[in-house]
């Protein structure tokens, strides 16, 4: 178990139910704690964290930047059971939003469960009654990005990165849906489309974004801001907390 100090009052208390839960439900239980006033580097604790591979100081995930974004903790206290998925394996994970005495959301208690070793004495138990075929046919998966969405057909799977880098890669491939120009450069317009589409991701309240999104699409800082006020005169972007 691992943490740093923070001078948020609400930190102490968490970080000790972190290191509590980690150890009471055991090795096949991630238990992460998030601090959101930093979110490039926002994992304040985590227990058994060699499920994911993170370390304190790893980034939130975009699909927590994206509940932020889309306030979708204004109405709800946690969000249960829903598909996650780190180094090939599929986990069950859960999510508690915890505020500060004003209500406004502050830190995230996450707990990943990693039920792979369950799912292979499952998979031996049912081939001891039925033939292989059957239970490969019909219960049996492959845990790979593209298996999970066929068992969770109704929603995106949340993804665990170590490092703005790896938060940016995870990002970036979602946004790059189109096609670059056939000189291989990308367009004016499609950097745009790109940098909206993140805008709307919540990437740009990471610290460092602005920088590691203009590396990435071949530009500078400079373009990225324009592209930015552009998006927020136009109406088109979240509000508030981008980086600045």
């Amino acid at each position: 178990m691992n943490h740093l100090r923070t001078r948020a009052p609400w930190v102490s208390a968490y970080v000790k139910l972190a290191e509590f839960l980690g150890r009471v439900l055991g090795p096949d239980y991630e238990v992460v704690l998030h601090d959101l006033s930093e979110p490039n580097k926002s994992i304040i604790a985590i227990a058994n964290g060699q499920i994911s591979g993170r370390t304190v100081g790893a980034p939130m995930t975009s699909m927590a930047l994206q509940a932020i974004v889309n306030h979708s903790h204004e109405t709800e206290d946690y969000r249960l059971n829903y598909a996650g998925l780190t180094s090939g394996k599929l986990m069950r994970s859960s999510t508690l939003f915890i505020r500060d005495e004003a209500g406004a959301v502050v830190g995230l208690l996450c707990i990943n469960f990693d039920d792979s070793r369950y799912r292979e004495l499952s998979d031996r138990i049912l081939k001891l009654r039925h033939p292989d075929i059957f239970v490969d046919s019909n219960f049996a998966y492959d845990e790979t990005a593209g298996a999970l969405a066929v068992v969770a057909t109704d929603q995106a799977s949340e993804q665990f990165p170590s490092s703005l880098a790896s938060l940016a890669d995870e990002v970036l491939h979602n946004a790059l849906d189109a096609s670059p120009d056939t000189d291989g450069r990308l367009s004016r317009h499609h950097r745009y489309e790109i940098v909206r589409k993140l805008d709307a991701k919540g990437f740009f309240r990471v610290r460092g974004a602005v920088k590691e999104v203009a590396h990435r699409l071949g530009c500078s800082s400079a373009t990225i801001y324009r592209y930015l006020a552009k998006i927020a005169e136009d109406g088109d972007s979240p509000k508030p907390g981008r980086e600045q």
